[in-house]
């Protein structure tokens, strides 16, 4: 396997401990602290930077069933990232999430990891 595939690979796994971290946050917490929103930032960085390292390692091409879903839930997580920056700038840390704005973020966690899974698995039946 390529090599920039298996960095990939294993920098989408620091992207999923930070996610998840960040929403056992959320959930345990129910602020958007801190530590909730630096946690959901440095994931995004991971998945992007694994998700570039990706489509450069992969024999595939960017457009595959995989690809699109890993784009779409990444494409979330930077949506929702730039949504608690904007709560955060008028709001300041601290508040309480809304009922809503919980409910969209641990869909869209959900979302991203069934992303990771498809992956995992789509990658286990290819080899």
């Amino acid at each position: 396997m390529n090599p920039i595939l298996l960095y990939g690979i294993s920098i989408v796994n620091i992207a999923l401990i930070f996610y998840t971290s960040a929403f056992i946050v959320a959930v345990r917490k129910k602020i958007v602290s801190k530590l909730f929103f630096s946690l959901l930032l440095t994931g995004v960085f991971f998945d992007i930077t694994s998700t570039t390292l990706m489509i450069t390692g992969s024999s595939h091409g960017a457009l595959t069933l995989h690809g699109i879903i890993g784009y779409s839930s990444l494409g979330a997580m930077i949506t929702e990232a730039i949504n608690y920056f904007l709560f955060i700038r008028k709001n300041k840390f601290g508040k309480t999430f809304s009922n809503k704005s919980f409910k969209v973020f641990k869909f869209i966690f959900i979302y991203w990891v069934l992303a990771y899974i498809t992956g995992a698995v789509l990658i286990m039946f290819r080899n």
